[in-house]
């Protein structure tokens, strides 16, 4: 695990600058911290403008499945909350929302 957050944010700079394929650069990018975190999963969503409905965009250490499962409940869990406050959430209360529980099932 990478513990220097300057030396994480300076790989993950380089990771998003690495090539014109930004999504690949994203992805990367996300997979970068998960690692260096020790994450189980990273997930970026994204709102549409167009709808204000969230999406997932990128993710890391979720299988497809899962991704695509997400994506269709996002906008209407808890992760709404989180995108609106901009307050953290673990997986602990990933495991309380009956819509994400697929989530946690993803560790193993």
């Amino acid at each position: 695990m990478q513990t220097n957050l300057i030396d994480l944010l300076s790989d993950i700079n380089r990771t998003l600058a690495a090539s014109k394929d930004v999504w690949a650069n994203i992805r990367s990018a996300l997979q970068i911290a998960r690692t260096s975190l020790d994450l189980k999963f990273g997930v970026i969503l994204l709102e549409q403008p167009e709808t204000e409905k969230l999406v997932a965009a990128a993710a890391a250490g979720l299988e497809a499945g899962r991704f695509r499962r997400l994506d269709v409940k996002a906008d209407s869990s808890i992760l709404r909350e989180v995108f609106e406050t901009g307050k953290a959430l673990n997986i602990g209360a990933i495991s309380n929302q009956p819509s994400l529980d697929f989530l946690v099932s993803a560790e193993g």
